[in-house]
């Protein structure tokens, strides 16, 4: 049955850059009313099998989901508290976490952990609706947005954020100028249990044509990040011919290793945008930029922007 509904902010996408988004706007505004609208209800398992998707997140940034009431499962989070960073002309360099805030560098988060703490939060909020449906139309006005979903419920709404993607829909239908730039490289990403202790270390080797990243999880486990221009040739190898060539690229640093995840690539890409709103509409997260995820800032720059929301 349609219905027409009236909000505050309406958030396209309800991943983990939109749900973050409400539950840190909701966390010091919890009377405004906040439609979050997603294509598909997440399902989440009991003790699920380690993640592909693995984010750093910075000390501040994770102690800022604290604040807000997201909980993650500790047990499944990793921490880094040393980088150690090998170059392709036998150049190295070594970074501690010293002095920094709360003895860290990072946490290291699998996105449905994180995702199902948010969720949680979310469900405490009355004032909070979840709508799963497919987009017909989006009508961006002077005074107002209005969202017709394809059953022809219409929602309008004060505020459009947009948090759909690389690939936004929004973006598209809105009519964001943007300029997309291939990196030409894809991330091969996998997980790994490890013969030795990586002792909360981040290892990171640029190999000329290639750069592979190890980020530390809990219980010797890893999960890697290798930036090539042929994933091909890593995804068409044999189970023992993956890991034996993630073996001689890392040097054996972290002895023996045992595949638990199947490896998969997703490609890397710039995209450019001259501004991120447009009338009542605003673009966070991939929506509105996408970067290569050498640094892992993809993210912490999300956070970033909800801290300047707030302001």
């Amino acid at each position: 049955m349609a219905v027409n509904k009236e909000f505050d902010i309406i958030i396209i996408g309800g991943g983990l850059v939109g749900s973050a988004f409400a539950a840190d706007v909701l966390s010091h505004s919890p009377n405004t009313k906040i439609l979050i609208i997603e294509a598909k209800k997440p399902e989440f398992i009991e003790n699920p099998p380690l993640d592909s998707k693995i984010y750093a997140v910075s000390p501040k940034n994770f102690e800022q989901f604290t604040k807000i009431g997201v909980f993650p499962d500790l047990s499944r989070v990793g921490k880094i508290e040393k980088m150690n960073v090998f170059g392709n002309a036998n150049g190295a360099i070594d970074f501690d976490s010293g002095n920094a805030y709360d003895g860290y560098l990072a946490r290291l988060v699998e996105y449905g952990n994180l995702q199902k703490a948010i969720l949680d939060k979310l469900e405490e909020y009355p004032n909070l609706e979840m709508c799963y449906g497919q987009i017909a139309t989006i009508d961006n006005q002077i005074s107002e947005v209005r969202v017709v979903m394809a059953d022809k419920s219409v929602y309008t709404g004060s505020l459009l954020v947009a948090a759909d993607g690389g690939n936004s829909f929004v973006r598209k239908v809105v009519g964001f100028n943007s300029q997309q730039i291939d990196y030409e490289q894809s991330g091969v990403v996998a997980n790994f249990n490890c013969e030795k202790d990586h002792a909360n270390t981040a290892y990171q080797w640029f190999l000329g044509d290639s750069i592979l990243a190890f980020l530390p999880l809990p219980d010797k486990k890893i999960s890697i990040v290798w930036s090539t221009s042929n994933p091909e040739l890593l995804l068409d190898l044999s189970y023992d011919g993956f890991v034996r060539a993630v073996e001689e690229a890392s040097q054996n640093k972290l002895g023996k290793l045992e595949l638990i995840t199947k490896p998969q690539a997703f490609p890397l890409k710039l995209n450019l945008i001259e501004k991120c709103y447009k009338d009542r509409v605003i673009l966070i997260g991939d929506a509105f930029h996408t970067i290569h995820p050498l640094a892992g800032q993809g993210l912490i720059l999300v956070l970033v922007m909800h801290g300047n929301y707030r302001h």
